[in-house]
């Protein structure tokens, strides 16, 4: 069994009852694990250009609106792939936040089976 952990199994003192070592691996194991999803589910925000899309979401959308927009899957990949395309949008465009809202809700914005993807 692969042991996911932070810290390292032999720097823990050999003199730990086995279950709270084992207890202490499995939390280890835990926080590895929240680590890569988060990881995987705000890869976005490592683009330089990410800041400059976030700063105009900022100013064109609300809250709720931003929300609902970071929650789909779909929309996270094209900020992700193609910042810039949504920077020219947004710049020329004031409705864009609610177009895209909108079609969110009417589910245009699923994947091919028709499941929104977290």
């Amino acid at each position: 069994m692969a042991v996911f952990s932070l810290c390292r199994v032999d720097a823990l003192p050999s003199n730990l009852p086995t279950d709270v070592r084992e207890h202490i691996e499995s939390h280890g194991a835990a926080s590895s694990i929240q680590c890569a999803v988060r990881r995987y589910i705000l890869r976005h925000t490592l683009s330089r250009k990410w800041v400059d899309l976030r700063r105009m979401l900022m100013r064109k959308a609300s809250i709720g609106q931003f929300e609902k927009l970071q929650q789909c899957a779909l929309v996270r990949s094209e900020w992700r792939n193609e910042p810039g395309s949504w920077i020219l949008s947004l710049n020329e465009s004031s409705s864009l936040v609610d177009v895209i809202e909108h079609e969110i809700d009417i589910g245009l914005w699923t994947h091919r089976d028709g499941k929104k993807r977290v």
